[in-house]
């Protein structure tokens, strides 16, 4: 099993939460998982706990 990726997103938590509002549905889930990511910006996650709700 591979590390965990590391992103850093230039985006606030609230910025995005408006971005994932206003738009369509299938870039709401793209936002989505950039929502995930940056809450777990320090540490990383996985693939499987992306796909996790």
């Amino acid at each position: 099993m591979s590390s965990p990726k590391i992103f850093t997103i230039k985006e606030s938590l609230s910025e995005l939460k408006k971005i994932q509002k206003k738009s369509n549905p299938m870039i709401a889930k793209r936002v989505h998982a950039l929502l995930v990511f940056k809450e777990n910006e320090l540490n990383g996650i996985s693939k499987e706990r992306l796909l996790k709700p």
